[in-house]
């Protein structure tokens, strides 16, 4: 039952892959495999699955709460912690507080799947939410598979959503125009109290005209900033108690956004305020100081802004989308588009403002009739 060091770390920790090999009770040759990070880790990894080998109903016994369990459990060190929160919250809101919860595995029909699936259907949310309901709780049955609980996955059989027609619906988000947003600024300048205040003016200016994902922008520090250029290597995930540094969200995302002069001119007077103080030195972060400025701080301070201004509020991540709108306006490729916003497939960006490219029919059909 050995365990196989993995040419691999994450937060400073070994991978390791542990196996554990059996015979079934039919005389055939099995094996499971798990890998964790940490040596302590692959030694209880270990020892839980020997006790599952010895016990030689486990995989008839076990729901599907109690796989999810062992599936979080897995993938914690395996993925960003957004992502493994995104996993949780969906397993929990569509599958956990179903009837499907205490269903155990063995008893998975096609049949039991596709009603789950129908009643899924009945709910007033939109499809691509219902499709990440279905494409997590394959992902759960997938892990039964290779743990060898299931000899197949039945929800492949069920499939995801369709759309019942031929029109596709285009992605409807709010965003602030370049006027909109010189209001915007303009109130939130004028409620300045405190370092929080003049911290989070700094953070909206900047994803303005940056474009930054939130986690991306908390994350930078000083020494992230090269003249007007801005190096994106990290990202904030926020807790419940406190936060968490991670790699940005893919690697297109490791990018180097310059900044306009106005933008550079905020800076330097939001640095000049914290040079005050004898501790500042390059590690702080470019718009909090110490630590990151808190989620509920970004949110309540958005909000207030928007009322003084007089305007519609918008997202935290819409302030992203207002940057594209911004680019777009002005004329910028949408191949230039995703390099600025990180997107590692141009169909994401295509997917998301395509629609705000004029139409370039008429264009087209002016330079035809010119040759």
């Amino acid at each position: 039952m050995p365990i196989y060091k993995i040419d691999k770390k994450k937060n400073g920790k070994q991978q390791y892959r542990v196996v554990v090999n059996y015979t079934n009770s039919n005389g055939e040759y099995k094996q499971i495999s798990q890998r964790v990070y940490g040596k302590s880790e692959a030694k209880n990894a270990e020892a839980a699955l020997e006790r599952k080998v010895q016990d030689k109903d486990f995989s008839r016994r076990i729901t599907i709460r109690q796989l999810y369990e062992e599936y979080i459990a897995a993938k914690i060190h395996e993925v960003r912690t957004s992502t493994l929160n995104k996993t949780k919250s969906i397993l929990n809101n569509h599958v956990l507080n179903t009837d499907l919860a205490d269903k155990r595995i063995d008893r998975l029909t096609v049949p039991v799947l596709q009603e789950w699936k129908n009643r899924l259907g009945q709910k007033d949310i939109m499809i691509s939410t219902k499709n990440n309901a279905v494409r997590e709780l394959n992902a759960l049955l997938n892990y039964a598979v290779r743990m060898e609980y299931l000899p197949k996955n039945p929800l492949r059989n069920v499939g995801k959503f369709k759309d019942s027609g031929f029109i596709v619906k285009q992605e409807q988000y709010q965003y602030y125009t370049k006027e909109q947003f010189d209001r915007y600024y303009q109130a939130a300048l004028n409620c300045r109290k405190n370092l929080t205040d003049y911290a989070c003016c700094v953070f909206f200016y900047l994803l303005f005209y940056s474009g930054l994902r939130k986690g991306e922008m908390n994350a930078l520090k000083w020494s992230d900033l090269e003249g007007n250029i801005l190096h994106v290597r990290r990202s904030i995930c926020q807790k419940v108690k406190g936060y968490e540094e991670t790699p940005p969200k893919n690697p297109s995302s490791y990018r180097d956004v310059r900044l306009p002069k106005n933008a550079m001119k905020v800076i330097e007077d939001h640095k000049s305020l914290f040079e005050q103080f004898d501790q500042f030195n390059d590690d702080w972060r470019l718009c909090g100081g110490i630590k990151p400025i808190a989620d509920t701080n970004l949110e309540n301070h958005n909000a207030r802004y928007a009322k003084l201004a007089g305007l519609h509020h918008i997202t935290i991540h819409e302030f992203r989308d207002s940057h594209a709108t911004l680019l777009i306006n002005e004329g910028i490729s949408l191949l230039a588009v995703q390099r600025c916003l990180g997107h590692s497939d141009i169909r994401t960006t295509m997917k998301h403002y395509a629609h705000l490219y004029p139409s370039t029919e008429e264009e087209t059909l002016k330079k035809l009739e010119s040759l």
